[in-house]
């Protein structure tokens, strides 16, 4: 079991993300299943931004760590849970249903909260993923900026197909790269775009991803 950050990789991530400031990525370090010490680690290297799959391991770890870090929820949404996100979390990257945006915006409402949030968009329309298909998206999008009041939709999270083929996976990413461009133009408020992990994260800014969520690369296999 890992208890600190690869520092070597995450020099090599920095310096390979920040190669276009004026189009800045942001590393989210995704933790599932890590140590408070691991994050706290990461959080002296220089990361405040971590992703979590599990309501209850964000609870238990925002409570033990500082106000400083910055929490997104990353993995599929029970609706029972959604009290617990909406109370520990800054951003929720997986909202992939009008009924998970009603319940998190009361609930964010009985907090006095904004809470950021990303549509988790399946774009391959991959019957074993979460998420909305591109027919989908009008009605969630126009449903969360007027009766929403307290989210701030601020953009996509993307799961791309796994596939050894980079043919195949680029066009995948391509597909992804032509939605950001056909809703950008639409909303144009719409300004984060997460996909990308340790296996394809270069590939994935090349396409238009400006949020990258890393785990194994940095934290080791779990």
């Amino acid at each position: 079991m890992h208890n600190k950050i690869n520092k070597d990789n995450l020099k090599k991530v920095l310096n390979e993300i920040d190669r276009e400031p004026e189009n800045p990525v942001t590393l989210i370090g995704a933790t599932k299943l890590k140590g408070v010490d691991l994050i706290q680690s990461a959080v002296k290297a220089g990361i405040n931004n971590f992703g979590e799959n599990y309501a209850q391991e964000l609870a238990e770890k925002a409570e033990l760590l500082e106000d400083s870090v910055c929490w997104h929820f990353i993995g599929p949404i029970q609706t029972n849970k959604l009290k617990t996100i909406a109370k520990y979390a800054d951003w929720v990257q997986s909202v992939d249903r009008l009924k998970v945006a009603k319940i998190l915006n009361k609930q964010c409402k009985d907090l006095n909260k904004e809470m950021q949030v990303l549509i988790q968009v399946n774009s391959d329309n991959e019957l074993k993923k979460s998420g909305l298909s591109e027919e989908e998206l009008v009605g969630c999008i126009d449903f969360i900026i007027n009766d929403c009041p307290n989210l701030k939709l601020r953009g996509f999270m993307f799961m791309p197909k796994f596939t050894n083929s980079l043919d195949e996976k680029r066009k995948s990413l391509r597909k992804i790269q032509a939605l950001i461009e056909i809703f950008s133009a639409t909303y144009p408020n719409l300004d984060t775009f997460s996909f990308g992990t340790t296996h394809d994260y270069l590939i994935a800014i090349e396409h238009g991803s400006n949020m990258i969520r890393i785990g194994e690369l940095l934290f080791g296999k779990r």
